[in-house]
């Protein structure tokens, strides 16, 4: 108990520190006059109309994707809730003035973006302004002309692609996808990895190489109010038949009303604030041989129904009707457990089996500079027990899927160049109820080196009170980590990070680093290290599995 009220103490003191280091206020910008908003075929466009030139700052969100533009010492009068967003990538727009007097606007979306910011000087019809653009997150084509630079302040980006065209209000703009258009997008990957130490099981190799595809389709009509969804995914393994499977990640139909919206078919969602891990995101099954980092997930059935509201937060609730059991690699695979797990010969804790029905609940909100997330899952593990089976010439791990209530919480502050984060659960099953968390901080320095560039300094703590599991190797354990956003064209990016068991020292170290290659090609590189692990950890069976990992991607 006293180690347990200890690590809780330590995520909370963090999630309180004082923003130390915070940037001071630039030039004034004055204020904030009205937002207006334009689409065309590549990108959706925000104007800011300002009374004067003056300073911003651009920050990018993910888990859930969000931008944030930060405008020093301004103000506001108009109603930002009445901008038209029908038929573009945001779904909701807030606002808030921070306690350095710092205004900021939050744009939460539907679906990751590549933003762009610029501004621009008076003209005969306008005054200053300050240009966002959305383009796609893989679809940002090659840099425009650009319009004459406008001088620079403090913690003004250098501009970005500054197109010719004006934009207009969105209400005196068609929507380029048109009443009942639809699109097709989609990628083929060419992976390779590379394993320079010998295999630690029979039938590994020291390479391998796979071919994966993504097709996508979007079909928006009735006003932008209802859409049909489709993402698919499958991959071809050279070495693993495990790993050469296919699934359907996305396969729904989407209607907005009013304040509501409702889903039904299949979706993947997301929860969570943590880079490290993320202990609270539970209501899609997690496809084990695409990646150990746990980040690439099944598709799920669902009915879903959202509210919002201004004032409450946005209340959610999932009804899930069929479980997916996870993926795991096969003998011939790297990066697994030994013995291999056996996905043939499940164990169940419900009779229903994989026909279970689970429900989920989750409300979410903002208040001040935090976002808050509560949330109940009732249903089926999606992490399960392994359970020694087969027989003593070929044993095998048999997955056992428990019956858990879960209940959970995030936060995530935004405080200047501070981001706040603290994700908790307490799980109660058959076998044993526990208390987990992860939480920290992430700095970033804007515009490092007098560049475009912003490069960020993470450090997480991780707490799980079942202690030294067999199962789980996050459990007293310390994150830190580099992110480098090139805030390029090319959308250049890389994070490196340790973590380190803080119990027996066991280290796992990760780089990914990715850049696009003209308007359709992005390559990507990663690497992952495992080194000190003790015997009794479960990074132990992946002690000869350091690999690095090169992909090309080629998007339609």
């Amino acid at each position: 108990m006293k180690r347990k009220l200890l690590a809780l103490g330590l995520l909370l003191t963090l999630q309180g520190l004082p923003a130390l280091g915070e940037p001071g206020a630039a030039a004034t910008v004055g204020e904030v006059r009205g937002i207006r908003v334009g689409l065309d075929p590549q990108r959706t466009r925000l104007v800011f109309d300002l009374d004067a030139a003056g300073a911003y700052r651009l920050l990018t969100l993910d888990n859930p994707p969000r931008v944030v533009l930060d405008f020093p010492a301004a103000i506001s009068r108009f109603n930002y809730r009445q901008i038209p967003l029908r038929g573009t990538p945001v779904a909701r727009v807030r606002s808030a003035l921070q306690p350095d007097g710092t205004l900021r606007y939050v744009f939460d979306l539907r679906q990751p973006v590549q933003p762009r910011v610029f501004d621009l000087p008076p003209n005969q019809d306008r005054g200053h302004r300050v240009v966002l653009d959305l383009y796609p997150a893989q679809a940002v084509t090659a840099q425009a002309p650009a319009a004459a630079p406008a001088p620079q302040t403090e913690q003004v980006r250098p501009l970005r692609t500054p197109p010719t065209i004006t934009p207009e209000d969105a209400t005196r703009l068609p929507n380029p996808m048109g009443d009942a258009a639809g699109e097709w997008s989609g990628s083929i990957s060419l992976q390779t990895r590379l394993f320079p130490q010998g295999p630690a099981f029979d039938g590994q190799d020291e390479q391998n190489l796979s071919l994966a595809i993504e097709p996508e389709y979007y079909l928006d009509w009735d006003g932008g109010r209802q859409r049909f969804a489709m993402r698919a995914f499958g991959r071809v393994d050279a070495n693993d038949d495990e790993r050469s499977h296919a699934d359907l990640r996305e396969f729904y139909w989407r209607l907005e009303q009013d304040r509501w919206v409702f889903k039904a078919g299949v979706d993947v969602v997301f929860w969570g604030v943590a880079e490290s891990r993320h202990l609270v995101d539970i209501i899609n099954q997690t496809d084990r041989v695409e990646n150990i980092d746990r980040e690439d997930k099944l598709g799920q059935l669902m009915l879903n129904v959202d509210y919002l509201s201004d004032s409450a937060g946005t209340w959610q609730a999932w009804v899930l009707p069929w479980f997916r059991e996870r993926t795991f690699p096969g003998e011939d695979g790297r990066l697994r457990v030994n013995p291999a797990v056996d996905t043939d010969d499940p164990l169940w804790d419900s009779g229903d089996e994989e026909e279970h029905v689970d429900l989920a609940l989750r409300w979410s909100h903002y208040i001040g500079d935090w976002d808050i997330g509560l949330a109940h899952f009732s249903g089926t593990a999606r992490e399960p027990l392994l359970i020694p089976g087969g027989t003593p010439q070929r044993p095998t791990l048999r997955p056992l899927y428990l019956q858990i209530d879960q209940t959970s919480l995030d936060l995530q502050a935004t405080r200047g160049a501070w981001l706040w984060k603290l994700e908790a659960i307490y799980n109660d099953n058959k076998v044993e109820d526990y208390f987990a968390a992860v939480g920290g901080f992430e700095y970033t320095r804007f515009g490092i080196a007098d560049s475009a560039a912003d490069l960020g300094w993470l450090l997480e703590y991780h707490y799980d009170e079942r202690g030294e599991n067999p199962q789980e190797a996050l459990q007293n354990d310390l994150y830190t980590g580099l992110r480098l956003s090139g805030n390029d064209i090319a959308g250049s990016r890389l994070l490196a990070g340790f973590t380190v068991d803080l119990d027996n020292g066991s280290t796992f170290g990760n780089v990914e680093a990715a850049r696009r290659l003209g308007e359709s090609w992005t390559i990507t590189v990663e690497a992952r290290t495992f080194f000190n692990t003790d015997e009794d950890d479960p990074l132990h069976d992946f002690r000869d599995d350091d690999y690095i990992e090169l992909q090309l991607d080629r998007f339609f």
